[in-house]
């Protein structure tokens, strides 16, 4: 009987325990003249245990002049069916023949069933467009929604204290990455995400990377950007040249824009934006500014 009361009063504990807010990701302080910026690195499809976040951040957001966004996804939705339509749909002239290779085809059609997708209507979209679509639909798949992705919920914080949000980028330049493509990278890169994903080596990725942001795991982050610059598949290439080093070139100029221009601001950027050599807080270091990584 003793041993039964022990145990309801710690479950009653538990259940009256509040949510404790955890470190996340990455947090870096960038300093110079004077001013000082953080830089969060966030997840782009979220879950609710994912929050709340951690105080330092939220405090640094709803006490900034600004928040910097890669894309403020909320402000681009109206705009996104345009975008698709621009960017990643076929040439309804270019006729039936998509081009694809014979052996992606058996397993572009397994994949499809196993998240939900039909082949009739992903092959109105150019092949990068599916490859995006399917790593989407894999990620829901296992319970993560856009709707709580960390730099949705920032910039919904930021709003709701009237901090200022802008964009590092736009939605047209990311998207135009991928349109630029050749016809032969684009299946490539297709190819690569069937296989990962009917391997089951996407679930097994999708969740250390989510395991190592939730945890603020430096050794594991550190580990997944090792990965990054060491894996010769043309996704990581793509991953590294492109996605990471070409963006990140330009992601500086406007941080060390802003950093000048204002003071207390935040700049929340997708985790592996912040990591390796190639990061956005080496490149701000190697511009001289002082920059440290509180987690």
């Amino acid at each position: 009987m003793h041993r039964r009361i022990i145990v309801v009063f710690w479950s009653l504990l538990l259940v009256a325990a509040p949510v404790m807010a955890q470190e996340r990701g990455a947090l870096f302080k960038v300093s110079a003249n004077g001013h000082t910026m953080h830089l969060f690195g966030t997840i782009h499809l979220g879950r609710p245990d994912f929050f709340p976040l951690e105080k330092r951040i939220t405090d640094a957001v709803t006490g900034a002049s600004t928040l910097a966004l890669e894309v403020d996804a909320e402000a681009a939705r109206d705009k996104m069916p345009a975008l698709i339509q621009r960017y990643g749909m076929r040439d309804p002239a270019a006729g039936a023949d998509t081009g694809m290779p014979p052996e992606l085809e058996a397993g572009l059609a397994r994949v499809l069933k196993k998240v939900n997708l039909d082949l009739g209507v992903t092959m109105a979209m150019q092949p990068w467009m599916v490859a995006v679509m399917l790593s989407v639909q894999q990620a829901q798949a296992l319970g993560y929604s856009g709707e709580l992705g960390t730099d949705v919920v920032l910039a919904r914080l930021a709003r709701g204290a009237k901090v200022k949000v802008v964009e590092l980028e736009s939605m047209s330049a990311q998207l135009t990455m991928f349109h630029d493509l050749s016809n032969k990278e684009q299946w490539t890169f297709l190819g690569e995400t069937v296989g990962i994903i009917e391997s089951g080596e996407a679930d097994k990725e999708t969740r250390k990377l989510v395991d190592a942001w939730r945890h603020a795991d430096r050794a594991a982050l550190d580990a997944i950007a090792a990965e990054i610059e060491t894996d010769q598949t043309w996704t990581a290439k793509f991953t590294r040249e492109v996605m990471l080093e070409q963006r990140n070139v330009l992601m500086t100029d406007k941080l060390v824009k802003l950093l000048a221009s204002e003071n207390k601001t935040v700049a929340a950027v997708g985790l592996l934006h912040l990591l390796g050599q190639r990061g956005l807080p080496e490149k701000l270091r190697a511009r001289g500014f002082k920059v440290e990584r509180i987690y």
